[in-house]
C-alpha cells in the first residue's frame, strides 16, 4: 500500500483550551484528534490565552496567536488586527485545509476567501435558538439572524460540519445549502478532555478528515 499522506490542518477558534467553554474545548478535542491521527495541526486562537497555554499540558501541536480575536468575536473591537494576523498566519502555515469554529471567525475568513487556495470547513458551536439567537454577539434577534444568514449564504466554506440535527435545522433556516452539510455527532464526552487518554476519532472520518 502507498505510504500515508498527512494533511496540514489549520483550526481557527477565538476560544481554546484551557478555557472551559464549548467552542474552545470542541476545537481542542478536534485538534488533539487530528494530531493523534498524524495530521500536522496548527491552531490559530486569541492572544489572551498565550500565558495559560504556554504552561498547559497535552498541547502537542502548534498554536499561533491572533490579536483581539476574542474581543472581535464578542463585538467589542474592529476587524483590523484580527484580520491582519489571521491572514498573515494562514499564509505562513499554508495549510491543506482550514477548519473555522463559529460565526465571527468565519466572517473574517469570508472576507479573504478569494485569497485562500485550500478548502474551508465551517462549524458553529454557539447554541442556536431558531429565530432568536444565532451568533451570540448581537443584542437584537433580527441582527443576530441577519448576520448569521450573511455568513451562511456567503458560502465561503466547502463543508458545514454540524453536531446535531437541531443545528442542521438552524443552519437550513439561515439559508444553508443542504448539499454542503455534514452531520458529525459531537456528543459531550468528558474522556476526550483527559489529556492522558487518546481521543476517539472514529467520527472524524465522516466529517471529512479521513485518514490519508
Amino acid at each position: 500500500p502507498a505510504a500515508p499522506l498527512f494533511r496540514s490542518v489549520c483550526i481557527v477558534s477565538s476560544r481554546f483550551y484551557p478555557q472551559i467553554v464549548g467552542s474552545g474545548m470542541s476545537a481542542f478535542v478536534i485538534a488533539r484528534g487530528l494530531h493523534q491521527l498524524g495530521h500536522q495541526v496548527t491552531v490559530l486562537t486569541d492572544e489572551s490565552i498565550k500565558m495559560e497555554l504556554s504552561t498547559a499540558t497535552g498541547v502537542d501541536f502548534s498554536v499561533k496567536y491572533i490579536r483581539s480575536l476574542e474581543t472581535f468575536a464578542v463585538g467589542k473591537t474592529g476587524l483590523k488586527a484580527p484580520l491582519d494576523d489571521l491572514y498573515l498566519h494562514i499564509r505562513k502555515v499554508n495549510p491543506d485545509i482550514i477548519h473555522v469554529c463559529n460565526f465571527m471567525p468565519m466572517s473574517l475568513i469570508t472576507i479573504i476567501r478569494d485569497k485562500l487556495a485550500c478548502p474551508v470547513v465551517f462549524s458553529f458551536f454557539n447554541t442556536p435558538v431558531i429565530g432568536k439567537r444565532t451568533v451570540g454577539c448581537f443584542s437584537d434577534p433580527d441582527v443576530e439572524n441577519s448576520f448569521g444568514a450573511f455568513v451562511i449564504k456567503a458560502n465561503a466554506y466547502d463543508s458545514l460540519i454540524l453536531g446535531s440535527e437541531y443545528y442542521v435545522k438552524a443552519a437550513l433556516c439561515l439559508g444553508a445549502n443542504r448539499n454542503k452539510i455534514l452531520l458529525s455527532y459531537l456528543a459531550p464526552d468528558i474522556t476526550s478532555l483527559d489529556i492522558t487518554k487518546s481521543v476517539d476519532t472514529s467520527k472524524f472520518f465522516d466529517a471529512g478528515f479521513e485518514r490519508s
